[in-house]
């Protein structure tokens, strides 16, 4: 029996600095068990992910429709990466459709109702998100489908001491040039794209606040960083961390990465951090939470947006917004103070430090949280999806499935 054609339309697998990438290797790589699978869209530079074929430097992904005639198509990005298609689906009328959207900030723009419209389906991975569409549009039903993380990489019960201590012996006997101990410091921890949306900045003054006065403290950053070229010269964008000079005063707490982290590398990052700290303006969904609770680290983070949804309430410190801005498309997003970060810090420290026993229990409360998250469960269900759109099975346009 000849599979199914589905063209999956996002950023490629093949980016592993992102999120969103890793939500095309996880659903790629599953879906293509069941359909033909091919992919298109943004950062797509070579022709084959784990068998299945990529269409190189295809941001124009519409042009391919009419030569390969796929069944099915399967978005997954941001809202505003489709344009196109409204006057796609005007064309290719029988072609059916989903949009698996990350909602980060409120309210939609109205320009999204038209894509929107022309989706047979639309799936969020947070209720936050759904909640947000449902403000300015009802005429689909929106489904939830919550991402998740790869299980059997990231669920690891870990004792940080021992794995802080074994690393401070390895550094004590290497060449290494500036040596940082990890031993009995409580270690804060972020991962992630060099924007200005996750608030590289706040971190770090929020942590200067937070650790001036304190010797048993260290923040380890990874950022991805591009360069942009203004006016012939090379500058890192957004943030140049190659000059720390703000930040002098610990800087000899501080501990920064340049690049990407595959996943054995990430896993012993979260191994030797205690939190991990995410004054985001707004998130979509949020993988690195849930990969941070299933390493045992608790999470700091935002209170707005789909951050909410993933920790248990008692197992992680949330940062008050103090005020909002508006961005592009009027969307709403949020402000964190250094302050605020500093007394978040402060809270998580003191528990770390002086209660252990409590400290414990909220790893155990994510440790069992997270286990109703995996990649496995969510794919699961969109394929359940996919099935019942290509049988005639779902009602697209009202809020009810045939029995």
């Amino acid at each position: 029996m000849n599979k199914k054609k589905l063209l999956f339309i996002g950023l490629s697998p093949q980016a592993f600095f992102s999120g969103q990438g890793r939500v095309a290797q996880a659903i790629v790589s599953r879906l293509k068990d069941f359909y033909e699978v091919r992919v298109a869209g943004w950062g797509c530079h070579s022709t084959d992910y784990k068998g299945v074929f990529v269409y190189p430097n295809s941001e124009s992904w519409w042009e391919i429709i009419p030569q390969w005639q796929p069944d099915i198509l399967f978005l997954s990005h941001d809202v505003w990466r489709f344009p196109q298609l409204p006057s796609v689906k005007r064309q290719f009328k029988n072609l059916k459709t989903i949009g698996y959207f990350t909602i980060d900030g409120d309210p939609i723009s109205k320009s999204w109702i038209p894509i929107f419209d022309a989706c047979d389906v639309i799936l969020v991975p947070s209720m936050w998100g759904r909640d947000v569409i449902f403000e300015r549009y009802s005429k689909r039903s929106i489904m939830v489908i919550p991402q998740g993380i790869e299980l059997n990489t990231f669920y690891k019960r870990i004792d940080k001491e021992s794995i802080k201590r074994k690393i401070d012996e390895f550094t004590k006997k290497s060449d290494i040039k500036h040596k940082f101990y990890h031993s009995g410091k409580f270690t804060i921890f972020f991962a992630g794209m060099n924007q200005s949306k996750k608030n590289i900045g706040v971190i770090l003054d929020g942590f200067k606040l937070f650790a001036q006065d304190k010797e048993d403290v260290f923040l380890i950053l990874v950022l991805h960083s591009h360069e942009e070229d203004v006016f012939g010269a090379k500058v890192l964008s957004d943030y140049d961390l190659t000059d720390l000079y703000l930040w002098k005063g610990v800087i000899d707490k501080i501990e920064l990465f340049e690049g990407t982290l595959n996943d054995d590398k990430l896993l012993q990052l979260y191994g030797i951090s205690d939190v991990l700290l995410s004054p985001s303006i707004g998130e979509g969904f949020g993988l690195f939470v849930l990969e941070a609770m299933a390493t045992g680290t608790i999470p700091i983070i935002t209170n707005y947006s789909a951050f909410k949804e993933l920790p248990h309430p008692n197992a992680c410190f949330f940062l008050n917004v103090d005020a909002f801005y508006l961005a592009r498309w009027n969307t709403r997003r949020a402000i964190v103070s250094d302050k605020s970060v500093c007394e978040s810090l402060n809270l998580a420290y003191k528990i770390w430090k002086n209660q252990p026993t409590v400290w414990r229990n909220m790893q155990d409360l994510n440790y069992n949280r997270v286990l109703g998250f995996s990649w496995d469960m969510c794919v699961n269900k969109i394929r359940k999806i996919i099935d019942d759109l290509l049988k005639g099975d779902l009602f697209v346009d009202v809020e009810l499935r045939r029995l």
